[in-house]
C-alpha cells in the first residue's frame, strides 16, 4: 500500500518539494510516534522538522488550539490587529536579552523568516553578501536558498562560493 501511495504521489507532487531521507508516507501521528500507511510505527527523532517538538495530538495543545480556533480561528495582523498576536510580542521582547529598542517579526513560514533575514542583515550590516551553513535546509523560496541545501541548489541564482 505505502509503495503505490508513494508512486501516485510521485505522479502529481514536484520533486522540488520533496526532501526525502526515508521511504515513509504518514497514516497517523500520536505523541512521538509515526504510524506508516502499512501499519508500521516509528519513533520520530525529528519533531516533524521541529514543528512538533512537544509530541503529536498533546492533549493540552489540542484543546487549546479548539479553543483559540473557536473564539478566533484567524485575522491578518497586516491589516486587523488582535490581542493574541501582540501579548505573544510582549512576551518575546521580554525574554530578549539585551538592553535595547526591540520589535517582532511575525512571518508565515521559516523560509519567510530567512527571506526577511536575507534582506535586513545586509541593510543592517551594509555589506553585500552573507554566510550561511552549507548543506542546511532553509526553506523553499529563493531567500532560502543561500543553504546550498542539495535538494535546492540546482536552481539558478544560487551562487556556491
Amino acid at each position: 500500500m505505502q509503495h503505490s501511495f508513494l508512486n501516485a504521489e510521485d505522479q502529481v507532487i514536484a520533486n522540488s518539494l520533496k526532501i526525502r531521507f526515508y521511504p515513509i508516507s504518514v497514516k497517523t501521528t500520536k505523541g512521538t510516534r509515526i504510524t506508516d500507511m502499512s501499519g508500521k510505527e516509528y519513533l520520530d527523532l525529528t519533531a516533524g522538522w521541529a514543528v512538533a517538538s512537544i509530541g503529536y495530538s498533546h492533549p493540552r495543545v489540542s484543546n487549546k488550539i479548539k479553543e483559540q480556533y473557536d473564539t478566533l480561528s484567524f485575522t491578518s495582523q497586516l491589516s486587523a490587529p488582535e490581542q493574541t498576536m501582540v501579548s505573544l510580542a510582549q512576551k518575546l521582547i521580554e525574554i530578549t536579552p539585551g538592553d535595547f529598542p526591540k520589535k517582532v517579526w511575525f512571518g508565515h513560514s521559516g523560509s519567510d523568516a530567512n527571506d526577511c533575514i536575507a534582506k535586513l542583515v545586509p541593510l543592517e550590516k551594509r555589506r553585500s553578501r552573507m554566510i550561511s551553513f552549507m548543506g542546511s535546509y532553509h526553506g523553499q523560496t529563493m531567500g532560502s536558498l543561500l543553504s546550498g541545501h542539495p535538494a535546492l541548489s540546482s536552481f539558478s541564482g544560487v551562487e556556491m562560493l
